[in-house]
């Protein structure tokens, strides 16, 4: 087989894993109910326990952000150790580069990092469920998560366990599905955002941009994301529009019907 045929190939088995992932997003925005997971690692792979253990720290998953295909930013919030001690902990730790410094607390620090390849969270929502917690402390990574109900959690945890293999499914239950979860809040604004704007905005925020004083330029975020400034800009300017959209023409609309 040709190189080029294998490039093929594996562009093709990431558009099936896409569709798949997709159909599970969608399956679980209009659930009723969930299934929710939890999942333990302390494996050497997962460069957060890695850190929470050398640091003796407590590291809590923000936000990530996709960056392209293989790699997504990490935004971190850090309570027990000051940015050099993160950045001394996670140096070497295999895809993990270009840790940012976002804001230091008096107790600890917000920072993002690029990760590529394989990571808990990764894992997870590549195989379709909704990260909603992830935490890392004493060397353990405790990741909570929600599926569709009615989904089969043996290929998550398979998947899982691939990646780290000292994980374990700590806990798994149906429950009733918030009506004010994340999921439920975005839902009638989601589709009026492309990914790249989306993943601009959520950038912007989590890198502290609408922040005074801003924990990061437009600049800083722009090259967080390895894109150009004009381009992140425009996916930046563009999201907001379509998020004050949403909130005038709601009021709009709310407003002529108490109206009438």
């Amino acid at each position: 087989m040709s190189p080029v045929e294998r490039r093929e190939i594996a562009a093709l088995g990431r558009c099936l894993g896409w569709a798949v992932t997709a159909g599970r997003w969608r399956d679980l925005l209009h659930s009723d109910a969930v299934i929710e997971v939890e999942f333990h690692t302390g494996d050497e792979g997962a460069f957060l326990a890695r850190a929470s253990a050398a640091l003796g720290c407590r590291i809590k998953l923000a936000s990530t952000v996709a960056v392209d295909d293989d790699a997504s930013r990490f935004y971190l919030s850090v309570e027990g150790a000051r940015p050099q001690a993160v950045a001394d902990a996670v140096a070497g730790a295999s895809g993990v580069s270009d840790l940012r410094v976002i804001e230091t607390r008096e107790d600890g620090c917000d920072v993002s990092a690029r990760v590529a390849g394989g990571s808990a969270v990764r894992t997870l929502t590549e195989h379709g469920a909704t990260v909603r917690d992830a935490t890392a402390e004493n060397g353990t990574v405790r990741v909570v998560a929600d599926l569709p109900e009615g989904a089969d959690v043996r290929p998550v945890a398979d998947g899982f366990r691939d990646a780290f293999a000292d994980a374990r499914l700590a806990s798994k239950e149906s429950v009733p599905r918030s009506p004010q979860s994340e999921d439920s809040l975005r839902e009638g604004v989601a589709d009026r955002f492309t990914d790249r704007q989306w993943a601009a905005l959520s950038a912007a925020y989590h890198g502290g941009y609408f922040d005074w004083p801003r924990g990061s330029t437009a600049e800083e975020v722009a090259d967080a994301m390895d894109v150009s400034s004009p381009t992140f800009h425009n996916h930046l300017r563009k999201a907001q529009r379509r998020l004050l959209d949403e909130l005038f023409e709601d009021g709009q609309r709310a407003r002529r019907v108490d109206q009438g």
